[in-house]
């Protein structure tokens, strides 16, 4: 379940039942729900009046935050993995930035309302499996994207063409921390086990 807040009059919220309300929190009333059919897996991200959600058939879906139309949808397909962790979400400058389970990144230019590219993640030689996929949070400083993955790489990416900047092994599907100078992580055994890596590294 994810929450929102639009403004300081609306809460949203969504489901893994495929649901998304919306609630008057000055009236305490429903505003709004929408009923998209399928689990909803990924993170919810508001932009502008928009919201962004992508269900577990790989469909991501942009809703009209006040009312709660359908402005449009994308779909991606899907392996048919139901980890909540493959799909991810993050806008970013103008761009929509959002994975699948088929390990695939994409990159929406919002005003254009056009794709602008896509990958596939790559994967460590001892990683082969997408079936388990997990991702990290996906973070954006300035204009690059950064994210780690349960395929044993973390990845900084130019969000204007898709580039792959670096790749350097590690594994985390928990939120980078991003500063000037480094990207942190910790893997799921614990906040302790921490690697720090220089963003200025090239490509390995």
């Amino acid at each position: 379940i994810s929450l929102g807040l639009v403004g300081s009059e609306m809460c949203i919220r969504d489901s893994n039942l495929g649901g998304v309300l919306a609630y008057d929190i000055v009236n305490f009333k429903l505003a709004w729900r929408i009923e998209l059919g399928v689990p909803l897996l990924s993170n919810m991200v508001l932009y502008k009046e928009n919201l962004f959600v992508t269900n577990s058939n790989g469909k991501i879906f942009s809703l009209n935050s006040i009312d709660g139309k359908v402005n449009w949808s994308y779909e991606t397909g899907s392996s048919g993995t139901s980890s909540h962790k493959a799909y991810q979400l993050v806008v970013a400058n103008g761009k929509l930035l959002f994975s699948n389970d088929f390990a695939n990144i994409y990159c929406i230019d919002l005003k254009k309302q056009n794709l602008l590219w896509r990958i596939t993640l790559e994967r460590g030689s001892d990683y082969s499996d997408v079936s388990f996929l997990k991702l990290s949070n996906l973070v954006v400083e300035k204009n690059n994207l950064f994210l780690s993955s349960s395929f044993g790489l973390v990845l900084k990416i130019d969000i204007e063409t898709g580039k792959i900047i670096w790749s350097n092994n590690g594994n985390s599907s928990i939120r980078p921390l991003v500063t000037k100078n480094h990207i942190i992580f910790a893997n799921q055994r614990g906040v302790f086990n921490l690697s720090l890596i220089h963003i200025s590294e090239p490509t390995r």
